[in-house]
C-alpha cells in the first residue's frame, strides 16, 4: 500500500478523527507540545487554528537567546524536573535550538529570516568534534539520549534550511 493510498483508507481517516478529538480535549501544556503540533499541522492543517499557529510561532521566537540558540527547559512545563534536584541548565542547547528551527521552518518561516539565520549560526558553531550537539537532560545525567535526539534534530533543522549536501 502506498502512503497516499493509506492516507485515504478507512483506518487512517478514522485515526485522524480520533487524533483531532483527543487534541481538542487535551490541549498542549508546554511549548514543546505546541511545537510538535505546529510540525504535525504541516500534514494536517486542522490540528491547529491560524491564531494558534501565529501565537505559538511568536512564543517560540520570543525564547531565542542572544547567542541565537534556545534552551530546552524553557520549552517544557512544571513537569520537567530533574530527579536529583539539581538546577536546570539555562544554556542554549542543541535539541531546543534545532527543534525550534525545524518547527519554525515547518510552520512556513523563511530560511532567510533573521531568527532562523541566528539559530543556524548557533548550530554550526556548537557542533562538537564528535559530530554531536550536546544537550543537558532535563531529567537525569547518564546515557545522553537527549544529545542523540539533539543530533538527529539538528540534521533535520539543517536539511530543512538547505544546509546539508544533497
Amino acid at each position: 500500500m502506498t502512503p497516499s493510498t493509506y492516507q485515504r483508507s478507512e483506518a487512517a481517516l478514522a485515526a485522524k478523527i480520533k487524533l483531532r478529538k483527543f487534541l481538542r480535549k487535551n490541549p498542549p501544556t508546554s511549548l514543546h507540545q505546541k511545537g510538535m503540533l505546529l510540525w504535525a499541522s504541516k500534514y494536517d492543517a486542522k490540528l491547529t487554528s491560524p491564531d494558534q499557529t501565529k501565537n505559538w510561532i511568536k512564543e517560540l521566537k520570543a525564547l531565542q537567546q542572544k547567542d541565537g540558540g534556545w534552551v530546552l527547559i524553557q520549552l517544557g512545563n512544571q513537569e520537567w524536573q530533574r530527579e536529583d534536584g539539581k538546577a536546570q541548565s539555562q544554556m542554549s542547547d542543541g535539541y531546543a535550538t534545532a527543534f525550534s528551527i525545524f518547527v519554525l521552518r515547518q510552520a512556513g518561516m523563511n530560511t532567510n529570516d533573521p531568527v532562523i539565520q541566528s539559530g543556524l549560526r548557533w548550530l554550526k558553531s556548537n557542533q562538537r568534534k564528535s559530530g554531536r550537539w550536546f544537550t543537558h537532560s532535563p531529567r537525569r545525567d547518564g546515557k545522553h539520549y537527549i544529545t542523540q535526539a539533539a543530533t538527529n534534530m539538528s540534521l533535520l533543522a539543517l536539511a530543512s534550511c538547505g544546509e546539508l549536501p544533497q
